[in-house]
């Protein structure tokens, strides 16, 4: 299909360019030679590599460019050496060769390297400077600092020169020490600055540094009114974490706040993302996030896509809620003024939601239709989060579950990069939790999903719930060997365990196949009935009386707990008059529910909309059967420390909420729902 004319980059380009960015930030240049022989050139080839350009910095560097920058001038000789990589290549900017960067650097013995491997001497930049030029130019600390290659040269720098710094430099110095000092992980997208760290704090050089960044940070100068600084500082904190910074600015933003209103909307995003990425800050975070929050749902429409993504991800990774931001950016995908192009944009933005449980019918609806525009562009992260995302937000869109899980077939199978490394075991088993989980909700609420499954994925996905793996999973999932699904196991386990799971240990497990299979590939009888008799049942509309739905917190939920609740005599009676509706007692979020079956629509309903998350030490249940719940449970032994831990006051708005059945009120720790008189079921389940 092509692309449209509004339509900044090919998609082959945006990925060289995503993988580039991720090689990039490794430490050790000996690994990445490596990758780029082993990863980036046999998936990309030469043409591609040579032609990249960072469109997101200004000065549009290439490849040779930010090798310079960074001084990973060993793997700049392997490509010059190797694959005959121009070093006469002009930057966009300001027309700058990477021997104009060396030698604006200070990096003479680079330089002269440079010219014994062909750089031109007699290019000129956009200011008619050539190589000699630059080479006698007085150079500003800044420059210096750029040029450095280790931490002892910054240190250096500090102590020589550091009453010439001015802000600017005390920022780029601290920067530059980060990037030195931390080690990028590619598989978590985090940086580890590990021993570094302590041998830092001892130094009194960088002691001094840090003492003058922090002023720099609560002296908010004129001349950073637009929050540059800021921007830049807490990006440094994220690769390298300074206790000493984090409490003395917390402190100093707990007092003063910040000037919001001037700072640049690319320096807003930039400060709400490195916050959530700064190990330690907590406090730092909760300070900054509400007021942040504040200023950039006034200023969606200005954001490009890259910066929705990054801003709603960083809310959802710090947990914290900001309800007219997030209305903000659904409004804007409404009324289709957001365009997301990236496969990474659309999955980043529906994981932030379904992390933080916003549910906007209307924004979930752009977003699975994003998703379907962009589905073959999806690599096997994105779709993970998007199928977890989705079922935890129990949208029950067949089309979209389909063609998700018709690029697992893929992903999971064949998409064996983690961008510029290979995926790791770990990596792995996350991404086959989460489509797993999602397969568990499709069988439930998408049936016709599980029809279009491939052979491999719906034998792989049957071996897991039924736990027949001795011979492992299919060639090419990473799961090969028994003791690896026991891995993928235990992990579905722990996230059952912490509540992130959406795992139906009860889900109908189906024939595997695809649509152009026999007709065992089709959804099972018991599937075609729960829906035909869920249908049935919301066409029962008559006069109401009102019932009340409680919510039971408890303090564990170990194997016997859901025993207890799942297949004891006490609640036998009332899972059977569910399950012969087409209804499961065990909602996508691990909750159990015990209620009648012409309530249970309306029940879900009413949680779905307020938003509520709901973990598997949850039991929503009519007062009716609330003793039997009680009873199960005070059977188990005291061993299992399972204990009633509160019936919670759960407040909404005094409107009533809509359902299909009727009205629904909250008072106090009770639903109040609007149902019908009549039932289906005799009054005693």
């Amino acid at each position: 299909m092509a692309l449209r004319p509004t339509d900044p980059m090919p998609a082959s380009s945006r990925e060289v360019g995503r993988n580039v960015v991720m090689w990039l930030r490794e430490h050790d240049e000996e690994k990445m030679i490596r990758s780029f022989d082993n990863n980036l050139m046999p998936r990309f080839g030469i043409d591609l590599l040579k032609s990249h350009v960072d469109e997101n910095n200004d000065h549009r560097h290439t490849i040779a460019h930010d090798l310079v920058k960074r001084g990973k001038i060993k793997v700049l000789t392997h490509l010059v050496q190797r694959y005959g990589w121009d070093l006469n290549t002009q930057r966009a900017s300001d027309l700058n060769t990477p021997l104009h960067l060396a030698l604006w650097q200070g990096q003479t013995l680079v330089a002269e390297q440079f010219m014994k491997m062909g750089a031109l001497t007699n290019i000129k930049n956009t200011y008619g400077e050539d190589a000699d030029d630059i080479r006698r130019t007085h150079k500003p600390i800044r420059a210096h600092l750029q040029g450095t290659f280790t931490k002892d040269q910054v240190l250096s720098l500090v102590d020589n020169d550091f009453p010439s710094f001015d802000s600017t430099d005390l920022v780029t110095a601290y920067y530059k020490l980060s990037t030195l000092c931390s080690h990028f992980d590619a598989q978590s997208c985090n940086w580890n600055a590990g021993s570094e760290l302590h041998s830092l704090d001892v130094s009194s050089s960088f002691r001094n540094l840090a003492q003058a960044c922090t002023h720099v940070l609560c002296q908010l100068e004129v001349s950073d009114s637009c929050g540059s600084r800021w921007a830049t500082m807490i990006r440094a904190l994220a690769m390298l974490p300074d206790k000493g910074i984090i409490r003395d600015v917390t402190s100093w933003v707990e007092a003063n706040g910040l000037p919001l209103d001037a700072w640049s909307v690319e320096n807003l995003y930039q400060v709400v993302w490195g916050l959530a990425k700064i190990q330690g800050a907590s406090g730092l975070r909760m300070l900054c996030y509400q007021a942040l929050g504040d200023q950039l749902s006034g200023r969606v429409e200005v954001l490009q896509p890259m910066h929705v993504s990054a801003i709603v991800w960083a809310f959802a990774k710090s947990g914290h809620r900001h309800p007219a931001l997030f209305e903000a950016v659904a409004h804007q995908m409404d009324s289709n003024r957001l365009t997301l192009y990236e496969a990474r944009h659309v999955s980043n933005i529906v994981w932030a939601f379904a992390k933080l449980q916003v549910c906007h019918r209307e924004a979930l609806s752009q977003l699975a239709h994003s998703h379907l525009q962009l589905i073959n562009t999806f690599n096997n992260q994105d779709v993970a989060n998007s199928v977890w995302s989705f079922a935890k937000l129990g949208v029950p869109n067949e089309q979209l579950f389909s063609a998700l899980m018709q690029r697992a077939d893929f992903t999971l199978y064949d998409d064996t990069y983690r961008y510029h490394e290979s995926i790791s075991a770990q990596t792995l088993d996350l991404s086959w939790c989460q489509v797993y989980l999602g397969y568990c909700f499709c069988c439930t609420r998408c049936p016709s999903t599980i029809a279009t499954l491939s052979r491999r994925l719906a034998s792989d996905f049957q071996k897991i719930s039924t736990k027949d793996w001795k011979d492992g999973l299919s060639s090419g999932s990473g799961l090969e060997s028994a003791d690896r699904v026991q891995q993928l196991d235990a992990m579905l386990a722990e996230m059952e365990e912490v509540g992130h799971s959406i795992h139906d240990e009860d889900a109908e497990v189906l024939p595997a196949g695809s649509l152009e299979a026999d007709p065992g590939s089709l959804p099972s009888p018991r599937v075609v009935a729960r829906n035909a008799a869920r249908a049935r049942s919301l066409l029962g509309i008559a006069p109401t009386q009102t019932i009340k739905i409680i919510i039971l917190k408890f303090s564990r939920s170990p194997e016997a707990f859901r025993q207890a609740l799942m297949e004891g005599l006490e609640l036998r009676d009332c899972r059977q008059s569910l399950m012969n509706a087409g209804l499961d007692p065990k909602l996508s979020s691990g909750a159990k529910a015990f209620v009648r079956p012409e309530h249970y629509e309306a029940m879900c309903d009413a949680i779905f909309s307020t938003q509520k998350q709901l973990r598997t030490s949850h039991v929503l249940v009519a007062e009716e059967f609330e003793s039997r719940v009680l009873s199960a449970i005070k059977n188990l032994s005291r061993s299992q420390g399972v204990r009633c831990r509160d019936r919670e006051d759960f407040d909404l708005s005094e409107d009533e909420l809509s359902t299909e059945w009727g009205k629904l009120t909250v008072k106090r720790t009770f639903f109040e729902l609007r149902v019908p008189k009549r039932s289906s079921l005799p009054h005693s389940v």
